[in-house]
């Protein structure tokens, strides 16, 4: 007969939630390994894409001209930039900065793994941190120099001391409560994500519900002024559109970790199948009395589906938010719902438990081979600046133009190209244009010389021989083109290429008559 606990009030069944210290280890470690592993392995083969390349932008200015700097954008990425400001002396601007992403994403998958162990046991644990370590938007937050995988971590973290937190653990609270503040600090959209905490709560002493309430209040307070802040800088997400039912799935796959990247109706499969995985272990364990892992499974559904739902909403009614890059944490909730249906599978031999264990499988199965196949072909997410600074020697010659077109300077396309083709003096130009908000919305050079290719700056330009390339996130607007044209004295003939593609970002030829 099992004996029986009692943990901040609530009864629980010691077996499986209090395994020997080395078994704990080992659940964690494993997943965190794998997950660095990933990782790391992604960072070796993808470059440096213009997100990176705007950190690298902030990170290398001082507080104060950083502080000025983001006063017409990225205000409210400012706590990482920070943090990568200070960061930057010891692990550079560059690459560096991968690190401290790649070792939040194994501490990540650590500590689902741990979550996963404490409420459905060992096996359990570490089925729910592999999912989580071979979940392909994961990886690409865990190897990118952006707040992402930081902000991961502290949901985590939040989660795991939430769950462990009683009436007498102040020490625990003040973790939870510094993790979920430290998480909103790095995206203010993981505060959906930390509020669906509150389902841990159903079934504890009112007494959780208090301490929970009191100890988020310094998360919601960042919270708050990060949204007001934010509203006064919506034009930094006008690309954002309200999603459709297509799109919708499509980003809500492929952070859960179900994707195929590939036609729609897949995503849509994979999701339903991680549905069936999550009802099939409700019922199985609801079927053996065990409130405590119906719970967890409760809490990991609700992140899951009911989250992305109430932003999918939002996006309607309010302002459009909903994008794979800033709904990563629903891979914390799919990578529990596949330990929890990994432990009714083995607890139980009800068809439910056969159910939960046959789609958690291939849930699994499918994950590890993307992940194995993502190893050898990346997906095609990222910017390939060496690719397109290369393309730009072979083919540029002495005299042509090369226009950058950005909106904003905070996207730092134009340094993207700078810091590849290493132009130090145009790249430190960017950097006090960003400063005094000076930046021109086409910033144009002159190329000098194409072996090496550098450029001559913006007031010695000269007209093209031949040639103006421009380089930009979307197609240039009939404004744009016109504007260009005067500048060069081009009359455009139809020789003018479309465009070459570099993940995100478009290179046009405008062959000049």
């Amino acid at each position: 007969m099992a004996t029986v606990t009692r943990i901040d009030g609530d009864p629980r069944v010691s077996e499986g939630f209090s395994p020997a210290l080395p078994t704990r280890l080992l659940t964690s470690a494993l997943p965190a390994l794998l997950a660095g592993v990933l990782a790391s392995a992604r960072s070796a083969v993808v470059p440096l894409w213009r997100d990176e390349y705007a950190t690298a932008l902030h990170a290398g200015l001082d507080v104060r001209d950083l502080l000025r700097a983001v006063a017409d954008g990225d205000a409210v990425v400012v706590p990482y930039y920070l943090l990568a400001h200070l960061l930057a002396p010891l692990l550079g601007d560059g690459i560096g900065l991968r690190l401290v992403s790649i070792l939040a994403f194994a501490a990540s998958a650590a500590l689902i793994a741990a979550v996963a162990l404490r409420w459905w046991g060992a096996v359990a644990g570490t089925a729910a941190g592999i999912m989580f370590a071979v979940n392909g938007a994961a990886i690409t937050a865990g190897m990118t120099a952006r707040p992402y995988a930081l902000m991961l971590a502290c949901v985590t973290a939040a989660i795991a001391a939430a769950d462990r937190a009683g009436p007498r653990n102040r020490g625990v609270w003040a973790v939870y409560s510094a993790a979920a503040l430290a998480a909103v600090s790095m995206h203010l959209i993981s505060a959906v994500a930390l509020a669906c905490i509150a389902v841990i709560g159903v079934g504890r002493e009112p007494s959780w519900w208090r301490r929970w309430a009191i100890w988020s209040l310094p998360a919601l307070a960042a919270a708050g002024a990060l949204g007001v802040i934010g509203s006064g800088q919506q034009s930094q997400i006008a690309w954002l559109t309200p999603p459709d039912v297509r799109s919708a799935t499509a980003a809500l796959a492929q952070v859960a970790g179900v994707s195929a990247y590939r036609a729609v109706v897949w995503d849509a499969l994979g999701l339903t199948v991680l549905a069936i995985a999550a009802i099939a272990a409700w019922f199985a364990l609801a079927r053996r009395g065990q409130p405590e892992r119906v719970r967890g499974l409760v809490f990991a559904a609700t992140l899951t589906f009911v989250a992305p739902t109430a932003l999918f909403v939002a996006s309607w009614v309010f302002t459009p938010v909903y994008t794979a890059r800033y709904l990563t944490w629903i891979s914390i909730g799919a990578a529990l719902i596949v330990g929890c249906a990994v432990s009714a599978a083995l607890r139980g031999r009800s068809p439910w438990s056969r159910v939960a264990g046959l789609t958690a499988s291939a849930l699994l199965l499918a994950a590890v081979a993307f992940a194995a196949t993502q190893l050898v072909r990346p997906p095609g997410l990222y910017d390939d600046f060496p690719a397109l600074g290369a393309e730009l020697a072979a083919r540029a010659e002495v005299g042509d133009g090369v226009v950058v077109i950005q909106e904003s300077a905070h996207s730092a396309v134009a340094l993207s190209l700078a810091r590849v083709l290493q132009e130090d003096e145009w790249a430190s130009r960017l950097r006090a244009e960003l400063v005094a908000g000076t930046h021109p919305r086409l910033d144009q050079q002159s190329i000098a010389a194409t072996d090496p290719l550098t450029f001559r700056g913006a007031g010695e330009s000269t007209r093209p021989v031949g040639t103006v390339w421009i380089v930009s996130l979307d197609e240039p607007s009939a404004g744009d083109l016109r504007d260009i044209d005067e500048h060069w004295g081009c009359r455009a003939d139809a020789r003018s290429d479309e465009p070459r593609f570099f993940g995100g970002v478009r290179l046009y030829a405008r062959v000049c008559d």
